[in-house]
């Protein structure tokens, strides 16, 4: 399912991006735009098996919506996309997901403003990776994270102060139900003309339905510290890093499942508008979100992209990626690439084609390995009106 909900993810982003850009969007402006993306994908290993891989296609069809208002003091936009997923040959991996996304913004004044973000995912499929992507279960569910904020802007100064409250829900079909409710703030400000210097504090407290020690399915508490650091190296280059620290906290028999771990995050990216454009990260983790225990995730991702007449586009990304969870215990190492194609036939219409690879390895055996090879196409249809 990670693979469906990452499609509508970009196409939700892609009409919102869309509707923003649009040329009568302006200040007091009121702007829709209809969608419709038609896609098909061909996999060697519809289940991701080791062994005994069996292929398949499936077709997705994906309407959506976007709405999108701004004035002098306020923006705001809602996005609404369904996944209507329909397999050749195995119609029990048939599966529907929904996804609506709302944000809102307010100046209350020329220092301090306040927002709110809402996502929301429903979805129906048999064989889904869970709410965070890193792992495959076999479970549905609906996720909701609602989050406000407020920030004051010291104008003479440069600084910024924000504050926010992060909320998660995750209800499952036969998994264990579970909410997150967060609380945190940060400070940035300018150094220069060409840096910006951040601080980031977050602190939440996740509590299941049901408590489960053998399976680690306990409440905990967590903390995490972070320092970002934004530089322009060029007019073409740019880098971004954040480090911290996290830690969890358990209530049921801390003293073995207390942990705590560095955290980062490095991107550099460079734009040539005439050539190609690109971008790479580093990145370690923590997955607020395994339903059995918490992993360390260290990653690694590239991607080029290249317009070729403003009418081609071609994109190459891949990423390696290891998942270590010492409380199960359980970790993985994956592997993955992308390429792709996509031409824009008029101004309303694209057509893409592409290949996908996904690779899982475990040294020490405790989850399957499995490849899979797909071919992806299709087309979408938007309109601003």
């Amino acid at each position: 399912m990670k693979r469906v909900r990452s499609g509508i993810t970009m196409g939700v982003v892609a009409f919102v991006t869309a509707v923003a850009s649009y040329p009568s969007a302006h200040a007091s402006q009121l702007n829709l735009l209809p969608m419709l993306q038609l896609s098909g994908q061909y996999s060697d290993n519809v289940f991701f098996s080791q062994t005994n891989k069996v292929s398949d296609t499936f077709f997705l069809v994906n309407p959506g919506i976007a709405l999108d208002y701004a004035s002098k003091k306020f923006v705001g936009s809602l996005a609404y996309q369904a996944g209507i997923q329909r397999y050749v040959d195995f119609s029990q991996r048939d599966n529907h997901v929904h996804r609506a996304d709302a944000s809102l913004g307010f100046n209350l004044s020329k220092d301090w403003a306040i927002d709110a973000t809402d996502n929301l995912y429903v979805t129906t499929d048999p064989l889904a990776f869970d709410a965070t992507g890193d792992r495959l279960q076999r479970d549905s569910f609906t996720y909701n994270r609602f989050v406000p904020g407020m920030s004051y802007h010291f104008g003479g100064h440069n600084l910024r102060l924000g504050a926010r409250y992060d909320r998660i829900d995750i209800d499952y079909t036969t998994l264990i139900d579970s909410k997150q409710n967060g609380f945190g703030a940060n400070a940035s400000t300018k150094l220069g003309a060409k840096s910006t210097l951040g601080f980031d504090f977050f602190a939440f407290k996740r509590e299941f339905d049901q408590q489960r020690p053998e399976f680690n399915v306990v409440d905990y508490k967590g903390k995490r510290y972070g320092v970002t650091f934004d530089r322009r190296l060029s007019p073409r280059i740019a880098a971004r890093l954040l480090a911290g620290y996290e830690d969890r906290k358990f209530e049921d028999n801390p003293g073995l499942r207390n942990f705590d771990s560095f955290i980062f995050d490095a991107t550099l990216t460079g734009e040539f508008p005439d050539v190609f454009s690109w971008s790479l990260g580093v990145n370690q983790r923590l997955n607020d979100l395994a339903i059995r225990g918490a992993y360390v995730v260290k990653r690694v991702t590239f991607d080029v992209r290249k317009s070729v007449a403003e009418k081609l586009r071609l994109d190459l990304s891949g990423f390696w990626q290891n998942s270590k969870n010492d409380q199960i215990p359980e970790k993985a190492d994956f592997v993955g690439a992308r390429v792709e194609g996509q031409y824009m036939v008029a101004k309303f219409l694209n057509v893409w084609v592409g290949y996908d690879y996904l690779k899982r390895s475990s040294d020490d055996s405790s989850l399957d390995p499995f490849k899979e090879n797909r071919v992806n196409f299709g087309l979408s249809l938007s309109y601003g009106l």
